[in-house]
């Protein structure tokens, strides 16, 4: 069998057509020709992923060919909930919704590091009306703080009395604190019940507006400089008992009308170095009773003074230490003041 000798053949440049490659649709410059012999206008560019991909993740771009994708760990649900693990930039235009996560500044959960925080500007949050609402469970704080040594936290009001800072329990009739500008009565520092009743009020001007209207323990803590005028002081009526406690946590004046010999002890003197004192009436019984007293007391006079006998007779006896009640220095500041 002779061989035959194949040479190079020449393809001469000319524009392919349908005919001559039996394809369908129409070449041209804007079309490709697919595998089944059609030609197919081109969409905009091919893109290419990873093999494998997150359920309703965000796709991006890979480099700027815009042809390349990855993968990334932010999804949009086919609810349209976006879930990041962060956010960053300034959030602008109106949110109607609630913003879940960490945003660059408002950190739940964990106490906030100093310089983190974002700056607010009035271009970035201004509304006359509830400007941000920040809704945070038990768990949760949310931390002011600056790195320099300013202002950590500064409010400014105008010429009005509208509260500069506000706090308002949910679901109270009133505010449960506030602090309020100069003008008017409203107080510059002012602590409320929920019903909206004032317990502290404390105004800058010259006013009787300032008061305290509950308890206030101060601890064993100094009250200074302070002016006393128009105060009273806990009278405690002490039960008839074989024994009787005379405590000086419970007040400073006390009462007894006895239904037998009665035993005294003193308990809660203030510390040692600062003073305390009490006041005791003593009204007789029907039948004449008699006093055992600590023998911690040192008597005016050496000895204890006699009881004053007869029905409803009364007898004032004051007493005052100064060492964690040591030693009770006593006086019969009356006898017989019936």
């Amino acid at each position: 069998m002779a061989l035959t000798t194949i040479t190079t053949a020449g393809i001469t440049a000319a524009a392919v057509t349908e005919p001559k490659l039996a394809t369908t649709g129409t070449a041209s410059s804007t079309t490709f020709l697919r595998g089944d012999m059609s030609w197919q206008v081109n969409a905009g560019g091919d893109v290419v992923g990873p093999g494998s991909s997150t359920n309703d993740a965000l796709v991006r771009f890979d480099t700027t060919t815009g042809k390349l994708l990855q993968n990334s760990t932010a999804t949009l649900s086919d609810a349209g909930t976006l879930t990041a693990t962060a956010f960053a930039g300034p959030i602008a235009g109106a949110v109607t919704g609630n913003v879940t996560g960490n945003i660059d500044g408002i950190v739940g959960g964990t106490t906030p590091a100093a310089g983190t925080f974002t700056t607010f500007t009035s271009s970035g949050i201004d509304d006359n009306a509830d400007a941000v609402a920040i809704t945070i469970d038990s768990s949760e704080r949310v931390g002011i703080n600056q790195a320099t040594p300013a202002h950590v936290l500064d409010v400014l009001v105008g010429t009005g009395s509208e509260a500069g800072i506000n706090v308002k329990s949910s679901g109270a009739s009133g505010n449960t604190s506030r602090l309020v500008s100069n003008a008017g009565d409203d107080g510059q520092l002012e602590l409320l019940q929920s019903t909206g009743t004032s317990i502290v009020k404390l105004v800058g001007d010259a006013t009787t507006e300032n008061y305290v209207k509950a308890t206030l323990n101060m601890y064993d803590n100094v009250v200074q400089r302070a002016e006393m005028k128009d105060y009273s002081e806990t009278k405690v009526v002490l039960s008839a008992a074989a024994t009787v406690d005379i405590d000086l946590a419970t007040g400073n004046v006390f009462t007894l009308t006895p239904d037998q010999n009665t035993t005294f002890t003193f308990s809660n003197p203030a510390v040692s170095g600062k003073s305390c004192s009490f006041t005791l009436i003593w009204t007789q019984d029907s039948t004449d009773r008699t006093i055992t007293w600590p023998n911690t007391v040192d008597w005016a006079g050496g000895s204890a003074p006699d009881v004053t006998s007869g029905s409803g007779k009364r007898d004032v006896y004051t007493f005052f230490s100064m060492d964690a009640g040591t030693i009770w220095y006593g006086f019969q500041a009356g006898a017989d003041m019936s």
